[in-house]
């Protein structure tokens, strides 16, 4: 070997005993103060210093391979500490937030830079919370959009979930993101699926999915064909998580679709495969919500009627989940469905023939003012679109005495008595037409206005502090 090879090898051989010498003092000082502190501050403290050891070379002009050495073994201590511990020192995570063009431009000099890099940025996005995002003026977004976008490569697929889990966290919070994940209906999301046809990484794909979806106006169906079928194949998928994910899109999608265009994707959904293995989860005895949820939405939108929907709807007004709130939440969904749905006269004949809505009325007593008022909706529908006979069947299984106690209620909604008052004058009216029509089914309008003076809505009616013109509207016929 020639001297200068020699004395080459000898230069990396003490330059990487320097670094190594390096680690060891910082490592000794840390078990040395163990000895006399509680650990969570002693940790945080060599943190700090970490973080001390960092400033001088960000602010340093030109870095040599020594600095870049001795960076890589600082930066991994940080990583490591992020990585495997609870509790971190705020100071510390502001102090590598302040750091991140510093962390940026070293990714662009060197490719191992990039995996830690990429690994810490996202554990420090782990530690924010909501006003931390906002109040860091470091925090270039246009500059670190870019570091993330260049991330996302399929050389460099190793950094592929930090990378898209720093741009999730991001989009919860800032608007740069939000706009990045959404823009060109969704390209973004559109070329990860590209760049991961195996699916390893749908977990955080459908995260995004979801975060685009929630913050979006509105969704055309007809661009986001391949977003579609991906959400739908990660509901066979075996991972738990990922079939969560999926029903929470599919939670979703309706909210942002057109009104004709809600009607043709509702039964595409229900015609599928996905929607059977959904409707059978939703049957199980363990109750799962989300499954509930989704079915009793997508049933609610179409405009067909369905034998099975209303074994569902029965489901949930007998169920009995764990949670109050969701037992409340999942009857506000299946009210907001039938009301939805009483326009077609299938359903509404199979509704009235189901005694579904005798084991509802039986529990309006019990419902909060927020399933009260969309359960208002429902009888306020219901005596727009029945006919006399229909009405005279509501008013025999109870109908006024749901009416009367909504104007009971002590803390009911303004909505709930003009939903109802509204529902009383429609009934009125239709019945008051039909008087002189010899017909068994439908109720004497005599009959009408005597059972409504005897539950005492009158006086309530009256009493009330609604709309003057629909109580005018109401007492004229008394």
């Amino acid at each position: 070997m020639n001297q200068g090879g020699s004395n080459e090898l000898l230069t990396l051989k003490r330059e990487k005993f320097r670094v190594q010498i390096r680690h060891q003092k910082l490592t000794e000082e840390f078990k040395k103060k163990r000895r006399f502190y509680n650990y969570e501050q002693t940790k945080n403290d060599f943190l700090h210093k970490v973080c001390d050891e960092l400033a001088k070379y960000q602010f340093k002009e030109q870095l040599v391979e020594e600095d870049l050495n001795n960076i890589k073994l600082l930066l991994k201590v940080l990583q490591k500490a992020l990585e495997d511990e609870q509790n971190i020192d705020y100071w510390v995570t502001e102090n590598i937030v302040k750091k991140f063009r510093f962390l940026i431009n070293l990714s662009k000099a060197d490719s191992e830079f990039q995996e830690i890099n990429a690994t810490l940025i996202q554990s420090v996005f782990y530690y924010l919370n909501r006003e931390d995002y906002q109040r860091f003026a470091e925090l270039d977004d246009i500059q670190l959009l870019e570091y993330l976008k260049n991330n996302i490569k399929e050389e460099i697929l190793e950094i592929f979930p930090q990378t898209l889990n720093c741009i999730y966290f991001l989009a919860q919070e800032k608007q740069t993101y939000r706009d990045f994940i959404i823009q060109n209906d969704f390209e973004f999301l559109a070329q990860l699926m590209v760049l991961d046809p195996f699916r390893q990484f749908s977990e955080v794909i459908l995260a995004l999915i979801g975060s685009a979806f929630t913050f979006c106006q509105d969704i055309n169906i007809e661009n986001i064909k391949s977003i579609k079928e991906y959400v739908i194949k990660s509901y066979f998928d075996e991972n738990q998580a990922i079939k969560r994910l999926a029903l929470e899109i599919l939670e979703e999608i309706p909210s942002k679709l057109s009104f004709e265009t809600n009607y043709s994707f509702a039964d595409e959904i229900i015609s599928s495969p996905m929607f059977l293995k959904i409707y059978d989860a939703a049957l199980k005895t363990s109750y799962d919500f989300l499954a509930l949820k989704v079915v009793i939405i997508y049933f609610g939108i179409s405009d067909k009627f369905f034998d099975k929907e209303l074994t569902i709807y029965k489901k949930v007004v007998n169920s009995n989940l764990q949670s109050q709130d969701l037992n409340k939440a999942l009857r506000i969904q299946l009210f907001w469905a039938i009301s939805n749905k009483i326009h077609n006269n299938e359903f509404l004949v199979k509704l009235l023939d189901s005694k579904l809505l005798e084991e509802i009325f039986e529990q309006c007593f019990e419902l909060s003012d927020n399933e009260a008022l969309e359960f208002s909706y429902v009888i306020l529908n219901l005596s727009i679109l029945s006919n006399e006979e229909q009405l005279s069947k509501l008013i025999k299984i109870g109908l006024f005495n749901i009416c009367n106690h909504f104007f009971s209620m002590e803390a009911r909604s303004i909505k709930i008595e003009e939903h109802t008052l509204k529902a009383l004058i429609n009934i009125l009216h239709k019945l008051s037409d039909c008087q002189d029509i010899n017909n068994e089914l439908v109720l004497p309008f005599s009959s009408v206005i005597k059972m409504l003076e005897m539950t005492g809505i009158v006086n309530k009616v009256k009493e009330s502090k609604g709309d003057d013109k629909l109580i005018q509207d109401f007492d004229v016929y008394f």
